[in-house]
């Protein structure tokens, strides 16, 4: 009877790794009568006419039909037992190996794994060293880097805040002159520029413009103020406005035209008639002052 795949099997099986005997469960000195009932009795668990379409069976009855063909054939059967002796001699020779032959086997493999574990450690070694070099590499680009930044900003700082600084003026006013109202300076300063900040004492004021052009204006247009005696210098010192001064032409630094363009001096005569306009002024805006407080009144 013919099974399905039994020549594909036959063909790719090899028995030469294989206890023969032990798979008939019979010794290596069995008689022929013997491995052909023993090979019966174990072809009852696998048969494949009381195992159908079970193929794990079919192997096995397979399997032990090769067997008892390489069995029952002398000349296979000597050339296995050939193998077979030939394996339990190796294996009782290596068994029988005396301990001096396996100490210096063992050594010599202790050697050869030693050499080959110290290679991996110095590879292993110049990997991590190549990778902290460039680690340490990148660490200093990124270093230099923030510094490079860190000392831009701070030029940058330094550029906003000295022109900042050379936006900013300080104004003060002579004893024998009284000082203008926050409004009326206010309103002076704006004809040179836009007035941020405008910070006003007893004495003095300091005023902030958007800008160091506006600053070196004001200080030439106030320095020449026809009416009030101003002292009028920036916060940058004089040396640090100069770089603005050739940059503004003379003929716009704005001075009022209204008034008398000679500058009131600490002289006897000019001293009456710089009083005189002073009291005019006090008197106009004391009127305004009545005038608003009775429109409050009133309403």
């Amino acid at each position: 009877q013919k099974y399905p795949g039994k020549k594909k099997y036959r063909e790719g099986m090899s028995l030469e790794d294989e206890d023969l005997y032990g798979l008939l469960c019979v010794e290596p000195d069995a008689t022929d009568q013997q491995i052909q009932r023993s090979y019966r009795k174990l072809c009852l668990t696998c048969h494949p006419d009381k195992f159908p379409n079970n193929e794990v069976k079919a192997a096995m009855f397979l399997k032990l039909t090769q067997v008892l063909d390489l069995l029952l054939d002398p000349a296979k059967r000597k050339s296995y037992d050939a193998k077979l002796l030939a394996k339990k001699v190796q294996k009782k020779r290596k068994a029988d190996m005396d301990a001096t032959t396996r100490s210096f086997r063992d050594a010599l493999e202790a050697r050869e794994n030693e050499f080959k574990r110290q290679k991996t450690a110095e590879k292993q070694d110049s990997i991590d060293l190549n990778a902290e070099i460039q680690r340490l590499r990148a660490e200093g680009l990124r270093r230099i880097e923030e510094e490079k930044q860190r000392r831009e900003q701070e030029v940058e700082k330094a550029k906003k805040e000295q022109y900042k600084l050379e936006s900013q003026i300080i104004i003060s006013w002579t004893k024998s002159s009284d000082p203008p109202s926050e409004a009326k300076l206010r309103s002076i300063l704006q004809g040179y520029g836009n007035v941020i900040d405008l910070l006003m004492a007893k004495k003095k004021a300091v005023v902030e413009y958007s800008n160091p052009e506006s600053a070196v204006k004001c200080i030439q247009g106030l320095n020449d103020h026809p009416v009030y005696l101003f002292e009028v210098k920036s916060r940058a010192g004089a040396e640090a406005m100069r770089k603005y001064e050739a940059k503004i032409p003379q003929e716009s630094v704005m001075v009022p035209k209204n008034l008398n363009q000679t500058k009131p001096t600490e002289t006897k005569g000019t001293e009456t008639m710089y009083q005189s306009h002073l009291d005019f002024e006090a008197q106009i805006l004391e009127q305004m002052r009545q005038f608003q407080a009775n429109q409050a009144g009133t309403s």
